[in-house]
């Protein structure tokens, strides 16, 4: 077995990841108006999916430790495409909501033992090919979806085509899973030297996902009904825009999988959530749907390398033997943002209207340049190229 292969197949993995849930963004102002509810419940039914993302991404370490990383994640990879074959099923928005906490704690236990493992066994470049995978499934699962919505079978037949492709690469998983294994090997010394458990930089490493995954799920997921319902975007347009901004944000990861030793790790981050700022600073003013379109283009490119650049940097700045601990405090808070920005943007949709999305998003990316600059100055880490 290669390297390559296990990468291909943590690739597929990824995608995986990120077809049902960014697939349902496109669904929900359908579901909604068949389920009767409103366009700014879609909050409200994130919150049990946040709970059991979060129960798992706690617990990851301690299952990784018990159970392997492979048996894990094969696992988990079942339990995703068994439960959204279950939201083809949901008769009212109860059934949704115990859905959406399945769905949760599946994708939680995915996420955090991936990561895991690629922080600790792979390069930045690799783990930014990695994540490409979720970019892919993140555009894929949207454009599946837009088609869906165009036929005449509604929302539905889109889940089902997106679960059987999740459940085709459980099986690779569960057949490959003796690949993940974690190398024993010397711990490096670490940036940050603390024996607290909440240390500054861990905090704010932890403030940090909150406000990039907050922005980018929030970005998603929102920008169809910003399109489409605030300015009047038609349906097809608005759901291709979606999946642009997740093409963009697949396209920069894979970038950096390609030429990543070009590039030092701190400069990119540094041209990526500025980036990010000034994209969705554009996308709220947007005076005409083409900028808009080109604004959503930006923020998905320059987001797509913050998580994976600052995940694989977390055993350099933490050390290996806690690099799993931090890694799950990392995507538990990421857990947090998904839910916290998007409700919030919920709330103001239902309560001020439909054209807040970008101002909330906008305030989100602001936030997120000023926690990555307070980051950067407490562990005080020097510039390295991406494959350090």
């Amino acid at each position: 077995m290669t390297e390559s292969r296990r990468l291909g197949v943590a690739v597929l993995t990824f995608i995986a990841l990120g077809m049902p849930f960014q697939a349902f963004s496109v669904a929900w102002p359908t579901v909604a108006e068949e389920m009767n509810v409103t366009l700014g419940t879609y909050g409200n039914l994130m919150i049990p999916g946040s709970v059991g993302y979060g129960i798992m991404t706690l617990a990851g370490a301690g299952l990784v430790r018990r159970f392997g990383v492979g048996r894990l994640i094969s696992t988990c990879a079942w339990a995703v495409a068994l439960v959204w074959i279950g939201y083809t099923q949901a008769q009212d928005f109860n059934h949704l909501l115990f859905l959406a906490f399945a769905a949760g704690v599946a994708g939680g236990g995915l996420d955090v033992g991936l990561n895991s493992f690629a922080a600790l066994e792979m390069s930045p470049r690799g783990m930014n090919m990695l994540h490409a995978g979720f970019g892919v499934g993140a555009a894929v699962g949207p454009a599946i979806m837009t088609i869906s919505l165009a036929g005449a079978g509604g929302w539905k037949p889109g889940i089902v085509v997106i679960a059987s492709l999740v459940a085709g690469i459980a099986a690779v998983l569960t057949i490959t899973r003796k690949w993940w294994g974690i190398t024993e090997r010397p711990d490096e010394a670490p940036t940050v030297k603390s024996s607290r458990r909440f240390s500054v930089p861990i905090v704010l490493a932890m403030g940090l996902f909150f406000l990039y995954s907050g922005v980018e799920v929030g970005s998603g997921n929102w920008a169809f009904t910003l399109l489409h319902e605030g300015r009047n975007v038609n349906e097809a347009m608005a759901g291709t825009a979606v999946t642009l901004f997740w093409l963009a944000l697949t396209a920069s990861r894979a970038l950096l999988g390609w030429l990543g030793h070009r590039f030092e790790v701190q400069k990119v981050l540094i041209v990526s959530v500025w980036g990010t700022l000034v994209s969705l600073l554009l996308l709220w003013w947007a005076p005409t749907p083409w900028i808009g379109f080109v604004a959503l283009l930006g923020a998905g490119f320059s987001l797509g390398p913050v998580f994976p650049l600052q995940t694989s940097l977390v055993p350099q700045r933490f050390g290996r033997k806690v690099a799993p601990r931090v890694v799950g405090l990392q995507v538990f808070s990421a857990n947090i943002g998904v839910l916290t920005l998007p409700w919030m943007i919920g709330r103001t949709v239902d309560g001020i209207g439909i054209e807040t999305i970008g101002g909330v998003l906008a305030i989100g990316a602001a936030l997120l340049v000023a926690c990555d600059t307070a980051l950067r100055r407490s562990t005080g880490e020097k510039r390295a190229p991406i494959t350090s």
